[in-house]
Parts: C-alpha cells; structure tokens; sequence
C-alpha cells in the first residue's frame, strides 16, 4: 500500500490516508491493507458519508478522521503535535543521565543573552 502523504520534520514520519469515494469492493481492499499495517504511524482521513463502522476498528492502530467535503486540519495538526510531543519525551528520556561533552569553544549565557538583548534591540528599532 502506498499512502497518498508523507508528512516529515525531523525525522519524524506520519503517512496520511485520503479516502473520498470508495466502492465496496475499493473498501474491502483498502481494509485488508490498513489491517497489515503494522509499526507505521498513520492518518487515515475518510468520507462520513462513504465510510462505514469496519473502519473503527482499525482507530486502535490507526488514528481515523472522518470528513465531509474538505479534510480538517486541526485534528491532523493535533496528531501531528502529540506525536511530536511523544517523540521529543522520548529523546529526552534517552539523554537523561548522560554525561554531555563539548568540542570547542562554549558561549557563556550572559555573552548569549548580551547579544539577544542587542538583537531585540535592533529589530524592534528598524
């Protein structure tokens, strides 16, 4: 199967399905494909209208979005953010504890923080 988007940042990938009008024998397909997908973080955006109770059962492994006529973007963009959110804890879990090194020469926050303050300085007077 292949999804009709790839949605990518950082190295994060979110597939997206788009399903407007789907002929029985269209659906059961589809169906049989969403079943096997497994590992994969992804959307599937369907037509209430076309779509029918099968497709709940996939919202365990698969986040469902039903539509009429255009595809919503806040309940993409929230899937998105959580899964970005989940990510970002997940990073941060596997650094916790490490010891950090650096190569070269460091910046001190109050040289750092000297020359924010000069650029918010300059951009607002422009």
């Amino acid at each position: 199967m292949i999804p009709d988007f790839l949605l990518e940042r950082a190295g994060m990938k979110v597939y997206m399905e788009v399903a407007g009008y789907w002929t029985p024998e269209y659906l059961r397909r589809k169906l049989d494909q969403l079943r096997g997908v497994e590992d994969v973080d992804m959307i599937v955006a369907a037509d209430a209208d076309h779509a029918c109770q099968q497709l709940d059962s996939l919202g365990k492994k698969l986040d469902i979005i039903y539509f009429k006529g255009e595809v919503p973007l806040r309940p993409v963009l929230n899937h998105l953010n959580a899964r970005e959110s989940k990510l970002g804890k997940s990073q941060l879990e596997s650094l916790s504890g490490r010891r950090l090194e650096f190569e070269g020469p460091a910046v001190s926050a109050s040289k750092l923080a000297s020359a924010s303050a000069c650029w918010r300085r300059s951009y607002w007077r422009s």
